[in-house]
């Protein structure tokens, strides 16, 4: 008798329902749609996070707070063994490239997938954030919009509202452009097969979905007109990408 899972994807919510917004969450979503897993996703208020996978036994995958974060899987093996519990995005596909490992997200290997999002997170995440956090606070309201400005001021060191105000916002999205340049670059240089940007096999890989996560996160919390700001760059390659990513956006 084949082996059933019963796949659980633990995501962030917001006051949008079933809107998956948190680009380390999107990680394992694309994965989890490209291997056609089976799975569920249950909703975690912000505020409640940490107790929430406290009650769990998630592990702690992080050294300050908080000190335990979303993504979390849970793979219930229907065979008699305990269900396995994974956190931490980078894990979780490690996870579920072993345990599923057709089709494959590590194109070249999983030391080259994890170079390429090394080099993805110097050239354009701490840019983007500085474009996305003080926007997203239209994602929540009352216990978890107290909980995220809190947090993200710790995280960020300054308040939400100085990170893009009026009188900086020129300079933001004229970093925030160049910065997606640089990244543009880098996969010209590199070996690749359209349409994806980080992969030679038929499908994209890891790094393509570490792309995309973001890029989701830039769509859905980012400024009102962000997105079509960002339709123009690099001739119109973010939007290309992401439409071919479309296959593999499902919310389960």
């Amino acid at each position: 008798m084949a082996t059933h899972h019963k796949i659980t994807l633990y995501d962030l919510k917001s006051t949008t329902i079933n809107t998956a917004w948190s680009p380390h969450v999107w990680i394992n979503r694309f994965i989890l749609n490209y291997k056609k897993l089976p799975y569920t996703t249950h909703w975690v208020h912000y505020a409640d996070q940490q107790d929430f996978l406290a009650s769990i036994n998630a592990p702690i995958t992080r050294a300050s707070e908080p000190r335990r974060t979303l993504p979390v899987i849970v793979d219930d093996v229907a065979d008699g063994r305990p269900p396995a519990l994974i956190a931490d995005s980078s894990l979780i596909a490690d996870y579920l490239e072993t345990c599923y490992p057709e089709p494959s997200i590590y194109s070249g290997g999983k030391e080259a997938q994890a170079s390429y999002v090394a080099t993805i997170k110097k050239l354009i995440l701490l840019d983007v954030a500085s474009v996305v956090a003080p926007n997203a606070v239209k994602l929540f309201e009352g216990r978890d919009l107290e909980f995220y400005v809190s947090s993200r001021k710790r995280l960020f060191g300054v308040e939400l509202s100085e990170m893009f105000p009026p009188e900086k916002q020129t300079a933001v999205w004229a970093q925030l452009e160049a910065s997606f340049n640089d990244l543009s670059q880098f996969i010209d240089s590199i070996e690749h097969r359209d349409p994806w940007l980080f992969s030679m096999l038929e499908g994209p890989s890891y790094a393509d979905f570490v792309v995309g996560g973001i890029l989701v996160w830039f769509k859905l919390a980012g400024p009102a007109d962000g997105w079509s700001r960002l339709e123009g760059w690099n001739g119109g390659r973010w939007t290309r990408f992401m439409a071919n990513l479309e296959p593999y956006m499902q919310v389960l």
